[in-house]
């Protein structure tokens, strides 16, 4: 009975620890009319961590003008200069990738939050 306890235990502090994350990469150019490809290689990298509250991310870079999202929980985002996610907001399936394009130069930034 100890060892059930202490592997219930083990496992409860092992899912705790895995967190879900938004992958957002920058773009300083959009794709040409009907394609669906971004430039290569990325302006700026950065992961937003997935709560039951609304996270932002840094600003994007003042070059920036296209975003790819994805996230590895199913999240909804939220865009603007101060953004706050809600439930409410677009949802982003999990593993869904996603092409935003955004004005650039404005310190734009994504909230997420988790929307299962």
């Amino acid at each position: 009975m100890r060892r059930l306890f202490g592997l219930i235990a083990l496992l409860c502090v092992a899912h705790g620890a895995s967190a879900s994350t938004c992958f957002v990469t920058e773009f300083t150019a959009a794709p040409p009319p009907m394609y669906q490809a971004a430039m290569q290689k990325p302006l700026a990298e950065q992961t937003v961590a997935i709560s039951g509250s609304s996270t932002a991310s840094a600003a994007f870079q003042p070059n920036t003008i296209l975003v790819r999202i994805t996230c590895d929980a199913s999240a909804s985002i939220e865009f603007g200069t101060a953004p706050t996610a809600t439930t409410g907001a677009m949802l982003l399936p999990s593993g869904a990738i996603e092409y935003f394009t955004v004005p650039g130069g404005q310190a734009f930034k994504v909230a997420v939050i988790a929307n299962s």
